[in-house]
């Protein structure tokens, strides 16, 4: 990584620094106004390094996460939600006999969580920003620990997201068996293939098919995929303004 990465991740490392100066925070001494300050100034923070991380953009960051025009937006407006949770949930909180503090910090690990997700582009951060943000979710829905029905419904939402877990991540060890790859592109490019290749062979594309030289060409307009082809035929791969492009061909009698 140099510093253009850094740049590009400013604001998911800016609401993450977040998260633990709050935590350090609570841990010298408790205080709620400090604490909702500390969560509001480290939201507007992010949401400020949005355009300088957008001189970056588009930027793929290893082969872990993307920074692009869309993630940006969703940044924004998971940034933006948080901030209204915290001002709407002061006075909330501030009505209530338990400690708030934790509060505001379940919701910046959330919201970290839940930026991860947006700009994954691999199986293995995808499910990490899951984790963050599910993880989170679970305290936030028993965080009233006097009502029997918040401790309940915790519970059950422990339950259900533990198994959607175990059938998530069963799912993607069939996924990565099958393609070789933990990358979304490889994986969609896979389960194209893998499902066309039930309906024929002139339906495994929904690109051109074009005769040139007593060839049969086919142009995919994909990330490419290193498979076997038959005798005969081959894949050449190309990458045209920034994205990938497949070319098969596959040799055909001439009439």
């Amino acid at each position: 990584m140099n510093a253009a990465d850094f740049v590009a991740l400013l604001p998911l490392i800016t609401i993450a620094a977040t998260a633990i100066v709050v935590m350090i925070a609570i841990a010298i001494r408790r205080n709620h106004k400090a604490s909702i300050v500390i969560s509001l100034l480290g939201v507007s923070a992010a949401l400020a390094d949005l355009p300088l991380s957008a001189s970056a953009a588009p930027r793929q960051i290893t082969s872990l996460l993307v920074l692009d025009s869309y993630s940006r937006l969703y940044m924004a407006i998971l940034l933006g939600a948080a901030g209204f949770v915290f001002l709407f949930a002061y006075d909330y909180l501030k009505r209530r006999q338990e400690r708030p503090e934790e509060f505001y910090l379940l919701v910046l690990l959330a919201t970290t969580g839940a930026m991860v997700l947006v700009v994954s582009r691999n199986f293995a951060s995808f499910f990490l920003g899951l984790e963050l943000l599910s993880v989170a979710l679970y305290s936030l829905i028993a965080y009233v620990r006097t009502e029997s029905a918040s401790i309940e419904a915790g519970i059950k939402y422990l339950i259900l997201a533990a198994s959607s877990s175990s059938i998530l991540l069963f799912g993607l060890a069939l996924i990565y068996a099958g393609s070789g790859s933990m990358e979304l592109d490889d994986a969609h490019l896979w389960a194209h293939e893998h499902v066309s290749s039930h309906d024929g062979p002139d339906a495994r594309t929904h690109g051109h098919r074009f005769q040139a030289g007593g060839r049969s060409i086919s142009t995919l307009d994909a990330g490419c995929l290193r498979r076997r082809t038959p005798a005969g035929n081959g894949v050449h791969c190309h990458r045209i303004e920034g994205r990938n492009v497949c070319i098969s061909f596959a040799l055909v009698p001439r009439a």
